[in-house]
C-alpha cells in the first residue's frame, strides 16, 4: 500500500515552476483564497532558492513549502500581523533576511496525504541546519467560519453582541486547549464567553501545534483574504532546539 512514505522532498528547480502555480490555482484559487503566481516563484528564486521545496509521489510533484529567514523576538509581532506585510505581499523581495534569527514559512501547500508532513519536516531540518532560533509562520483557521455559521445562525448559541475577534480568539485557544498545545505567555487570556467547549478542533491549527514548543504567539485579525477562516490567523512560533 502506498503512504506518506512513498513522498520524497527536494529542492526546486524552474522547471517545477509550472506545477507549482498550477497546485496553487487548484488548491487555493478554488477556494477563493489568494495564490500565488509564476511571478512569486520566479522572485523566491532569486530571492532564497535554498527556502524553496517540492514534494515528488513518483515524478509527480504534489506538494511544495517556500521559506524565508527574518529578524523576530516577541516585541516584534507587530510586524508580523498581516501576510502582506510579514512576507512582502508574497514575493520576500524586501523581508528576506539571509541572516534571520528565524525561518519563517511563507506557505506550504500539499495535494496528497502525507506531503506536508515531509515538507514541514523538511523546513524544520533547514532550520536546524541553518541554526535559526525560532521557526515560525502563520496558520489558517478554516474551520472557523463553520464554527460562526453552525453556533450562530444555526445554533443561536452566539449572540451578535459578541466581538468576532474575541470571538476568534477563543476558538484559537480552544483548540490549543484541546490538543494541550503551547500557547505563548504574551497571547494572553482566553475571552471569558459562555460558549460551550469546542467539540472539533482547527484541523490547520492543530497541524502546527503537534510539534514540541510549536506554539500560538498571536491572533492575527485580516490576516490574508481567506473566507473559511474569515480573514483570521494564527501566528505560531517555536523554539528550533525544541522542536521534535
Amino acid at each position: 500500500m502506498e503512504d506518506k512514505f512513498d513522498i520524497r522532498v527536494r529542492r526546486a528547480c524552474p522547471r517545477d515552476i509550472p506545477k507549482i502555480v498550477a497546485l496553487e490555482r487548484d488548491l487555493y484559487g478554488s477556494a477563493k483564497m489568494e495564490y500565488y503566481c509564476e511571478d512569486h516563484v520566479w522572485t523566491w528564486f532569486r530571492v532564497n532558492p535554498e527556502g524553496l521545496t517540492v514534494a515528488e509521489r513518483g515524478s509527480t510533484v504534489v506538494g511544495y513549502s517556500y521559506s524565508q529567514r527574518v529578524d523576530f523576538d516577541f516585541e516584534k509581532i507587530g510586524l508580523f500581523t498581516t501576510h502582506d506585510q510579514a512576507t512582502d505581499s508574497g514575493y520576500t523581495a524586501a523581508t528576506h533576511r539571509p541572516n534571520g534569527n528565524a525561518l519563517y514559512g511563507v506557505t506550504v501547500c500539499s495535494a496528497w496525504p502525507g506531503a506536508g508532513w515531509h515538507l514541514m519536516a523538511d523546513t524544520f531540518a533547514l532550520a536546524r541546519r541553518l541554526g535559526t532560533e525560532y521557526t515560525m509562520g502563520m496558520s489558517r483557521m478554516p474551520r472557523f467560519d463553520r464554527f460562526m455559521k453552525k453556533n450562530g445562525q444555526d445554533g443561536n448559541l452566539i449572540p451578535d453582541s459578541f466581538p468576532e475577534r474575541d470571538l476568534a480568539l477563543w476558538y484559537a485557544l480552544e483548540t490549543a486547549r484541546i490538543v494541550n498545545g503551547t500557547v505563548w505567555p504574551n497571547v494572553g487570556p482566553k475571552p471569558d464567553l459562555p460558549l460551550p467547549e469546542l467539540r472539533h478542533p482547527d484541523p490547520v491549527i492543530v497541524h502546527h501545534l503537534r510539534f514540541r514548543n510549536h506554539g500560538l504567539a498571536a491572533l492575527l485579525p485580516n490576516a490574508v483574504r481567506d473566507p473559511q477562516s474569515r480573514n483570521y490567523a494564527a501566528l505560531i512560533v517555536g523554539r528550533t532546539a525544541d522542536i521534535h
